[in-house]
């Protein structure tokens, strides 16, 4: 796989991620490739270094990884 080749597939990723309302973060060296995980939920993509895609992003980003503590009403 050429370097480009990887850039696209690791935009595809990217662009997949976000129609999904993910918000990944940087894409980072890991055993045979690339991953990413979405800031909001804590799910992952990963893209080989042959081009092999792999996602556990849910369709639609749940954002579950917010702490719902945090978020407090007056009462």
């Amino acid at each position: 796989m050429t370097i480009d080749s990887l850039r696209l597939a690791i935009l595809e990723a990217q662009i997949e991620a976000a129609l999904g309302g993910h918000e990944l973060a940087t894409f980072e060296e890991v055993a045979n490739g690339y991953q990413a995980a979405c800031v909001r939920c804590g799910a992952t993509s990963w893209v080989g270094t042959q081009g092999l895609r792999y996602s556990l992003l849910e369709d639609i980003c749940s954002g579950s990884r917010k702490n719902p503590d945090a978020e407090t009403t007056n009462q």
